[in-house]
């Protein structure tokens, strides 16, 4: 729940967020709007093949546990749900050990929690003891669907296992995903694929000429007790191995040839990106209730720029060496048929020359490749 208003509307903008949370009316009209909304929001997943596969390689990755289910959902239980089914999910997860209240702006925080108190003091913790969790078990596999009605454009991504938010090289994560980077063939920008100082990028752009992928980026998703880190790709079925290929010898490469320079450039990219995000209150308050949630606690700007800074090359292989390489993947895909065959034996032969036997094993049999 979110409000913004002025300073003198502070006490009654809580009044309506605690009667929000702690009375909800739950009509079975409201009910329906939503269900019909949510149903919307299905579809429109279903079409945007990026958001599918997300979803899917985590249906990959963690086919024996809650986070491998699809986030909406599936369209049966949005049809199917009732009102109890809310309240009784209510019940069980809007506890005062699971909420955060943040006010950002001109506020005094001594008001805030006396206000807090107020309204919220009646809200109990989690009924009972706690549910022993145990931490996802993380699946390597292959998961690809044939779809010989959506063109010649191959969609897949790859992921390995990544960390959660508290680990040590979650910031490390961070900064290679923004190493990685990201590549629209479409919105170029200023500074076009030729000319890129990504690496990855630049050799993906003038591969075959033309290209090999129409777009590509990173994703580093952290969760309470594990993660995903990996790659999106969309290309057209001709220029998949090289695609793949040359994405898959990027991430390995950071196990053993990464430079200054490089590293630096993610840093800059990274902080932009970091403070671009909280150039107003509604992004401060998000990032302050998501880090007390993860963390505990608020991790200040300042603190996570020392902490940046102090990464260089040799850490960041450190960690890629320990993590990445000689790892297990997932990989995920939407294709047609003869695609899904030869990403299957693209992957296997990618994960035997790459993975296990290092970059220079993989530049010579792409050398090989790209002569005949």
């Amino acid at each position: 729940f979110y409000a913004k208003t002025t300073k003198n509307g502070i006490f009654p903008c809580i009044d309506v967020l605690a009667d929000s949370i702690l009375n909800p009316s739950l009509d079975a009209d409201e009910i329906e709007k939503e269900r019909i909304r949510i149903t919307q929001d299905l579809q429109a997943v279903n079409q945007s093949y990026e958001e599918l596969l997300y979803d899917k390689v985590h249906t990959a990755c963690y086919r024996d546990c809650s986070l491998g289910q699809t986030v909406i959902g599936p369209e049966e239980n949005v049809a199917t749900i009732k009102r109890d089914h809310i309240i009784n999910y209510l019940y069980n997860n809007f506890t005062a050990d699971r909420m955060v209240l943040v006010a950002v702006g001109p506020v005094d925080h001594g008001e805030i929690v006396k206000e807090a108190e107020k309204k919220f003091a009646n809200i109990r913790p989690t009924a009972g003891p706690r549910m022993l969790e145990e931490k996802p078990y993380f699946c390597a596999s292959e998961l690809v669907y044939r779809n010989d009605d959506m063109g010649p454009t191959a969609h897949i991504a790859i992921a390995y296992e990544g960390v959660p938010w508290r680990s040590p090289d979650h910031i490390t994560f961070m900064l290679m995903n923004s190493i990685l980077g990201s590549y629209d063939k479409k919105n170029e920008g200023l500074v076009p694929g030729l000319q890129s100082a990504n690496r990855i990028t630049q050799t993906g752009a003038t591969r075959m000429d033309v290209g090999c992928f129409d777009y590509y980026t990173g994703f580093n998703i952290s969760y309470k007790d594990t993660g995903l880190f990996g790659f999106y790709i969309s290309t057209d079925e001709v220029a998949v191995e090289h695609a793949v290929g040359d994405l898959m010898f990027g991430v390995t490469s950071f196990s053993y040839s990464l430079t200054e320079e490089e590293v630096m450039k993610a840093k800059r990219e990274l902080k932009t990106n970091f403070f671009s995000g909280l150039d107003d209150t509604t992004g401060v308050a998000e990032d302050i209730g998501r880090q007390i949630l993860a963390y505990g606690r608020r991790l200040s700007p300042a603190e996570f720029v020392e902490r940046l800074d102090q990464i260089d090359s040799q850490e960041v292989q450190r960690v890629a060496w320990n993590r990445l390489h000689d790892a297990e993947i997932t990989m995920t895909g939407e294709t047609d048929l003869v695609v899904a065959l030869l990403v299957h034996v693209l992957i296997i032969v990618i994960v035997v020359i790459v993975v296990q036997r290092g970059p220079g094993a993989f530049a010579a049999w792409k050398e090989g490749w790209y002569r005949r």
